[in-house]
């Protein structure tokens, strides 16, 4: 009975792969030592072999050989499985303290973290309870200032009026006061005449019917 032929992965084929170690001349023997025939390149091994020359493709994809290899169900690749899992074992324990330690380390920033997010949201908190405790006093400071910005205009308006008012009264009372125009003070009724227009013009009196008139 034939013994079952058992299909070689390539990462078995490539594991198992041994170079052909060359010859070497003893260095007192008086005989000389013939030349051997040039040993094949492991470029030339590669290129040979069907399935190590996957390798060498411009195509190759690094990704798609090892699940396709490892995916096979042959005999071949459970026991690269196998081996993988034991390096695997392996470097897990050679690196056993470093890991506990980066464990160790992510536990604290992840304790850390969270502390920052109770502290944010703690201040997340405040905030709003100082905006609703300030939103009201802001509301009615700034009503009141815009009142008291309003009866500063309006006494501001109502002073320039009553010295524009006195102004045309002494004007009046100038004209009134001398029948004929001959006997005018003029340079006193032009220094009313341009103060009246100055006061009118520069304090934005017109509108006001008390002085229009």
């Amino acid at each position: 009975m034939a013994s079952p032929v058992i299909s070689i992965s390539p990462l078995h084929r490539s594991s198992t792969f041994q170079p052909i170690a060359a010859a070497t001349a003893t260095p007192n023997s008086s005989t000389p030592t013939p030349l051997s025939p040039a040993s094949p390149s492991h470029l030339d091994t590669f290129s040979s072999d069907p399935i190590l020359s996957a390798f060498l493709s411009h195509d190759f994809n690094p990704t798609y050989f090892p699940s396709s290899a490892l995916s096979s169900g042959s005999a071949a690749s459970r026991i690269e499985v196998r081996l993988l899992d034991t390096q695997l074992r392996h470097e897990v324990l050679s690196r056993h303290h470093g890991l506990l330690h980066q464990l160790s380390s992510t536990k604290a920033a992840e304790s850390s973290l969270s502390s920052l997010r109770t502290s944010v949201s703690s201040l997340q908190s405040t905030v709003r309870h100082a905006r609703s405790k300030l939103s009201d006093p802001h509301r009615v400071i700034s009503a009141q200032t815009l009142q008291l910005n309003n009866l500063h205009s309006t006494s501001s308006l109502l002073q320039y009026s009553i010295r524009t008012l006195r102004s045309t009264q002494k004007l009046r009372n100038l004209v009134n006061s001398q029948p004929d125009a001959s006997k005018w003070d003029l340079s006193k009724a032009a220094q009313l005449h341009y103060e009246i227009l100055t006061l009118y013009n520069e304090s934005h009196l017109s509108g006001i019917d008390v002085v229009d008139v």
